[in-house]
């Protein structure tokens, strides 16, 4: 699959980055070379690259030191990248409260608990994301 977008993937566990790269690529995924293990990387990367016109599909993670996931989704709101970005949150929380603020930002299509079942992402090749 030759998807027009790129996959990041943010999480403060090595583990579930490795994962969930390993997982994207065997599938055929556009994965972006660079991961982040610090949401706050992740933003100095958008900012970097704020001219770009590629489009990206960001798996996250809410609850990381430094910079939360929601802080991460705030950035991407002031900036109203909804064109060229997606989120999936990909996170370990079962806070029904999470899954009702996570309804109140445009860019996330998805809240999923970790980790990312297989068949989820062979349903997501067919998706539409970018218009």
């Amino acid at each position: 699959m030759k998807s027009d977008f790129q996959i990041i993937v943010v999480d403060d566990d090595p583990q579930f980055i490795f994962l969930h790269n390993w997982s994207l690529k065997k599938l055929g995924f556009n994965v972006h070379p660079e991961h982040f293990q610090n949401a706050e990387k992740l933003v100095e990367f958008f900012k970097q690259n704020e001219d770009s016109q590629s489009k990206f599909l960001i798996l996250l993670d809410i609850y990381m030191p430094i910079m939360d996931g929601w802080e991460v989704l705030e950035f991407l709101e002031s900036k109203g990248s909804f064109d060229t970005i997606k989120v999936i949150l990909v996170t370990s929380s079962v806070d029904k409260g999470d899954k009702i603020k996570a309804e109140n930002y445009t860019s996330i299509i998805d809240f999923l608990e970790k980790p990312l079942a297989i068949d989820y992402l062979i349903g997501l090749k067919d998706k539409t994301l970018f218009s």
